[in-house]
């Protein structure tokens, strides 16, 4: 059994169009803003203040104790929570999220700064104390 269609007028053709235009726009916007999202997330950290980095590498230091120096940028920020002096460090370089210090980070990632030096070990970061 084949079911017969009425044929198609130009007005629904042309409302077709208005609609698949409106569903288009409206895809064009959810899109531009997941982009502004991502640009937002991904922007590298701004050059730091080696002063401020400095402290802030004493800061983590003091938090996290000397026997053991391997943390997540997450433990930092929950820390930071408690730990009035690496909240303030923390402020100070612009970075009081997961991500940012997570970018922070990686621009410290190798660098001697204030005595110490932050590596990646696997999902870790790891502050060695270096002779200056």
């Amino acid at each position: 059994m084949t079911s017969v269609r009425d044929p198609l007028t130009v007005e629904d053709l042309a409302e077709a169009v208005r609609d698949l235009r409106q569903a288009i726009e409206r895809q064009t916007d959810l899109l531009a803003g997941i982009h502004q999202q991502i640009v937002a997330s991904t922007r590298p950290a701004p050059r730091l203040d080696p002063t401020k980095a400095a402290q802030l590498l004493r800061a983590i230091a003091g938090a996290i104790g000397n026997l053991d120096l391997s943390f997540t940028a997450r433990e930092i920020v929950a820390h930071a929570t408690v730990d009035h002096r690496l909240a303030l460090a923390l402020e100070a370089v612009g970075a009081t999220d997961c991500e940012r210090v997570g970018w922070l980070f990686r621009s410290l990632r190798g660098r001697q700064v204030g005595g110490w030096e932050l590596r990646r070990d696997g999902r870790l970061w790891v502050l060695v104390r270096r002779c200056t």
